[in-house]
């Protein structure tokens, strides 16, 4: 999914959230960042905390349009290196 799709629907979504749901997805995935960052050991290519923040939000945005309540390294490789580009993280150097 394109970063331009994916932020349309992002904004369309959290639109049409209620507060609630949108503070209680909040926390949980504030919960699991570290989490998401060991996953293919992602942390070790992260050069900058730009490069780390823009990796994260767009796993968030990602989490939100899809529904998505999990994530699992063993099935979310080709988000994970969607995040990873969108970010201009260079994982040929770290995986």
């Amino acid at each position: 999914m394109s970063y331009e799709s994916l932020e349309k629907q992002f904004e369309r979504k959290i639109n049409e959230m209620p507060r609630e749901e949108l503070q209680s997805f909040g926390k949980w995935f504030l919960s699991i960042k570290g989490d998401l960052l060991t996953f293919y050991e992602i942390y070790k290519c992260i050069e900058t905390d730009e490069q780390r923040d823009m990796f994260l939000a767009y796993l968030y945005m990602y989490a939100i349009v899809n529904d998505k309540e999990e994530f699992d390294e063993r099935y979310d490789q080709p988000l994970f290196s969607m995040a990873a580009k969108y970010a201009g993280i260079d994982t040929s150097k770290c995986m």
